[in-house]
């Protein structure tokens, strides 16, 4: 058999030099695609990490959201006695309350946030609050930022907030309360919502209590607060004590069956971007596979030339292999470094709490690799199947094709 008078691989430089290669298309195709892909695929990582982070402690799977039936009139709330009565069920370890109320800059500043009772299981990064102790009576833990508004305080410093108080039926005025900053946070931690202030049950309910004009014995006793947050003894109690407060006539769901939905959209967020990422994973392979078989057809005349002039069916395939795979390679490499880029640029926004971890580096990694390899294989498989169509058609034929 005559010798080719060049390689498959010089060819491929020559048919580069001279732009009729087929890799730069393929190369274009898989980069852009792959821009889009990769920059949703750091979005998926970062904010399953997130969600993951600050809702799957093992304290919050030990614990169970309460509230009125729903039947019950919509005034109605957890009362002192509800409150007692879950504090005597069995295997219950802590009851606290689950409530929020809105609290305002008092020194002429324009910020406004939530204050909620402080979950011992779900605590912001770097805030150890010991169980038995609990925090100061008015103590709470505070963002170091609100509505892009700094916050000057530290641990031990003065808080001043202003809340709405009931003076009587219909009218209210803003009253200030002043509160021991014990503890802050970096705002971008989204544990219990946006920059929320986090203080005692009883500092929790006598805001809400002077809110309708009521001391807070009388609010506990007559109002009650919307919600109450039980924490079994152990995980392996929960069915139990669920149970156990079904059984007072209360409705109780245990945290880790809504894990799904907390907190908010955030959660949502990593499916919604999992789900767009898969279609454009797909809409990548067809792609590719069609830029493929559509540069082989393109070339069909050049390769028939080729294999007169002496080239086996190997080298046809060699060919194709360096010039689709490598195009291919060179714009999933490409397009990954630069989604990845944007895709960073983006979570800066939007998540800004990511944390930099050797977990979330490797999953990244890992998922950015699959990016890179499989469009690769996809270009490298199609362009094999396509090699066996061109060796199983008569050469001189395929010059004789018009096109």
């Amino acid at each position: 058999m005559t010798r080719a008078f060049i390689s498959p691989g010089e060819w491929a430089r020559l048919s580069a030099r001279r732009r009729f290669s087929s890799g730069r298309p393929i190369a274009r195709i898989t980069a852009l695609t792959l821009i889009v892909l990769a920059a949703i695929s750091y979005q998926v990582v970062a904010a399953l990490g997130q969600v993951n982070e600050q809702t799957t402690s093992a304290g919050v799977l030990s614990q169970i959201e309460v509230m009125p039936e729903t039947s019950e009139s919509t005034d109605g709330g957890i009362t002192a006695q509800m409150l007692t009565d879950l504090r005597a069920l069995p295997d219950v370890e802590r009851v606290s309350v689950d409530a929020e109320i809105g609290v305002y800059a008092a020194d002429g500043s324009t910020w406004a946030s939530t204050l909620r009772p402080v979950n011992l299981a779900n605590l912001p990064p770097g805030i150890t609050v010991a169980p038995g102790a609990g925090l100061d009576p008015i103590g709470v833990i505070v963002p170091v930022a609100i509505e892009g508004e700094a916050l000057s305080v530290t641990p031990g410093s003065d808080l001043t907030v202003a809340f709405t108080q009931m003076t009587a039926p219909g009218r209210g005025e803003l009253a200030e309360r002043t509160l021991k900053v014990v503890g802050t946070y970096d705002p971008a931690w989204l544990g219990e919502g946006r920059a929320t202030i986090l203080g005692t049950d009883d500092l929790v309910v006598e805001l809400l209590a002077a809110k309708h004009g009521l001391s807070p014995a009388d609010y506990l006793a007559t109002t009650g607060v919307p919600g109450a947050l039980v924490t079994a003894a152990t995980a392996d109690d929960v069915t139990a004590v669920t149970a156990a407060i079904q059984g007072l006539g209360l409705d109780a769901a245990p945290v880790r069956d809504t894990l799904g939905e907390l907190p908010g959209v955030v959660a949502y967020f990593p499916a919604v971007l999992l789900i767009v990422g898969v279609g454009f994973l797909v809409l990548l392979i067809v792609n590719v596979s069609s830029a493929v078989r559509a540069a082989v057809t393109v070339r069909r005349g050049e390769f028939a030339l080729l294999r007169i002039r002496g080239w086996q069916n190997t080298d046809i395939r060699r060919l194709l292999l360096i010039d689709v795979g490598g195009g291919a390679l060179r714009g999933a490499a490409v397009g990954t470094v630069i989604g990845t880029a944007v895709g960073a640029l983006l979570g800066a926004r939007a998540l800004p709490a990511v944390t930099v971890s050797a977990t979330f580096l490797g999953a990244l990694a890992a998922l950015l690799a699959v990016l890179v390899v499989v469009p690769t294989l996809v270009a490298c498989l199609t362009a094999w199947i396509a090699s066996a169509r061109v060796q199983r058609a008569d050469p001189f034929l395929s010059v004789m094709q018009p096109g």
